[in-house]
């Protein structure tokens, strides 16, 4: 019996076959974030150690030093997930490809894509914390537990609130202070750039302590400059 899988292989009418393809474009996570090979296990966790709170100045002579003991932040968990695809063929399907000769071609050629497949997933992974940073019920893709390890924030960042915090719903450091990372139009315009880019480099530019940092803000700046870009020419394709 004649496999209907792939029919076009088995006809003998002089017409050619190709598999598809799609021009790739250069994917973005690597420069998003830091990506690391040859990890082992289930995951991991990480506890966030606190440093020095706000240095004070002293208004009088032997005014008395502020001390505080040191303390741990957040936790944090990693989970190390596994994917995976595999081809299959029906009994009719191997042996009409082994006496057409093609069965080798085929694996080949179907292999071949895994290639592809396994790029858009990673990309596509890494673009779904950013997707889906905006949604109060959080998303798997935050959900990090693994073994006996449970992630307390569950499908939420650590402080059990979304990746983008808006202003009425902001999340608060260990100092106590509070403040919010996104805003809630969606505009893409000069004026909503800027208020995102001063949030992340210059307003939330904090401790946990509430003390003041410096921040990379040429590297923030860079960054968000790339993808204001892509958005924009996203909007021109669209448009055009």
């Amino acid at each position: 019996m004649l496999s209907t899988d792939q029919m076009a292989l088995m006809e003998k009418d002089m017409y050619k076959v190709s598999r598809e393809t799609y021009k790739e474009e250069t994917v973005m996570f690597p420069k998003v974030y830091k990506v690391i090979a040859n990890t082992s296990g289930g995951g991991d966790k990480n506890t966030q150690l606190l440093g020095a709170h706000d240095i004070k100045e002293h208004e009088t002579e032997n005014e008395d030093i502020d001390f505080h003991s040191p303390v741990q932040g957040w936790q944090a968990w990693v989970k190390y997930r596994t994917f995976s695809d595999g081809v299959n063929f029906s009994k009719n399907a191997v042996e009409d490809n082994v006496r057409n000769g093609e069965i080798g071609k085929t694996l080949k050629g179907y292999a071949a894509t895994w290639g592809s497949a396994i790029r858009n997933k990673k990309e596509t992974f890494a673009a779904n914390i950013f997707t889906y940073g905006g949604y109060t019920s959080g998303d798997d893709v935050y959900n990090n537990s693994w073994g006996n390890e449970t992630d307390s924030a569950g499908d939420l960042i650590y402080d059990s609130k979304p990746l983008f915090a808006l202003t009425g719903a902001p999340r608060t450091t260990k100092g106590g202070g509070t403040y919010y990372n996104a805003i809630s139009t969606g505009a893409l315009s000069p004026t909503n750039f800027e208020t995102l880019y001063i949030l992340v480099s210059d307003t939330n530019s904090y401790s946990e302590w509430c003390s003041y940092f410096m921040s990379h803000k040429k590297k923030l700046l860079n960054c968000f400059i790339k993808i204001y870009v892509m958005k924009v020419k996203y909007k021109l394709r669209r448009l055009l």
